[in-house]
């Protein structure tokens, strides 16, 4: 690779939809148990296209920051681990930092209710956070114990807010969220990838 002609964003973007194409293998393959879900009511076409889309942005995510990292380390067991580390800060670092932000606010010593604008500033990079979306409305949220309640949560802020913010469900601002770090991504990855250069 660090010998072709090939430019450096095709190689990158080559890797990504490998990366892509096997993870809708098995989404694809998981389509028969969507399909009896749907069969005996549970969920619609829209909620499918939804959870479709949500899935394809969330690998699009994945994938370039494994390149990324890939790129930016030459073993591939540094590569791995950063790629893993960097995922889960993304993934559970959120939380850790509203749990943290609610403690003082609570310590402060004054009754606090927390708004839909507040939630979604700092739980928006999560995946965890976007598929809560796929939870609301029209459920008994007692059956899925603690993430029921987390989206019972957030879905009664939600219903609360005004502004535009409440037409950002969470999928939508992680789906943001990934679009735009995927090409940050990308573009940072294309620009560390230099392929040997011929002497002129």
């Amino acid at each position: 690779m660090l010998v072709t002609k090939t430019p450096p964003r095709k190689i990158v973007i080559g890797k990504i939809v490998i990366s892509i194409a096997y993870t809708m293998l098995l989404f694809i393959a998981s389509l028969p148990v969507l399909g009896v879900v749907f069969f005996f009511g549970g969920i619609g076409i829209e909620d499918i296209a939804k959870l479709t889309l949500f899935y394809v942005l969330t690998a699009f995510f994945v994938a370039s920051s494994g390149v990324f990292f890939s790129t930016l380390f030459k073993r591939n067991i540094t590569a791995i681990i950063s790629t893993y580390l960097f995922l889960g800060t993304v993934t559970f670092g959120p939380f850790f930092l509203y749990l943290l932000h609610m403690s003082i606010k609570y310590s402060a010593g004054y009754s606090y209710a927390p708004t839909y604008t507040e939630i979604l500033s700092i739980l928006f990079p999560s995946p965890v956070f976007g598929y809560t979306s796929f939870y609301f409305g029209g459920v008994d949220y007692r059956g899925f114990d603690l993430w029921g309640q987390a989206a019972a949560y957030i879905d009664g802020y939600l219903a609360q807010e005004t502004g535009i913010l409440r037409f950002f469900k969470p999928w939508i601002a992680n789906g943001l969220f990934s679009i735009i770090v995927s090409v940050l991504l990308i573009i940072l990855s294309t620009l560390i990838l230099n392929p040997v250069r011929r002497k002129k």
